[in-house]
């Protein structure tokens, strides 16, 4: 009999926010447990580069999205996006997203377990840290607005 009840389900997305290259493993075995207990994670390995947004929007769209959130922490820091407004401290993508599910009352359960302050990490080293999968994607997307906006300064 199909369900005649017209009210949204709840959405049981949980977003995995970490580091990627050495935590590949892991996030893996992750997706995997969740989806053996029917959720749908919430991940950079499903996302893709988006014209109208950039990695710290998806990154906070993909935080607010989700019903839970889970962080796997490593050694690394991780990529620091540089904004001046929307991240003036240069903190990672991964502590961009913890903090938004501190304010969101997402990772209340993740403060409780760890029970401790949270370390202050080295900064991100573009050297030694791993790209984003989606980052040379976002690179050309920005060049190509780039060379569009100096097109239509020349015709003005």
């Amino acid at each position: 009999m199909p369900d005649t009840n017209p009210a949204p389900r709840l959405f049981r997305g949980v977003m995995i926010s970490s580091t990627f290259n050495d935590l590949k493993e892991h996030r893996a075995a992750l997706i995997a447990a969740l989806k053996g207990e029917g959720l749908t994670d919430i991940a950079m390995e499903n996302d893709t580069a988006k014209p109208d947004v950039d990695v710290i929007g998806s990154s906070l769209r993909m935080v607010g999205d989700a019903s839970a959130y889970v962080v796997v922490i490593s050694h690394k820091y991780g990529q620091t996006p540089v904004d001046r407004k929307r991240n003036p401290n240069k903190l990672s993508i991964t502590e961009l997203e913890f903090n938004e599910a501190l304010r969101l009352d997402k990772a209340r359960a993740v403060v409780e377990k760890l029970g401790a302050e949270i370390p202050n990490l080295p900064p991100y080293d573009s050297t030694k840290d791993e790209k984003l999968p989606w980052e040379d994607e976002v690179a050309v997307i920005e060049q190509l607005r780039a060379e569009k906006e100096a097109g239509r300064r020349k015709k003005d």
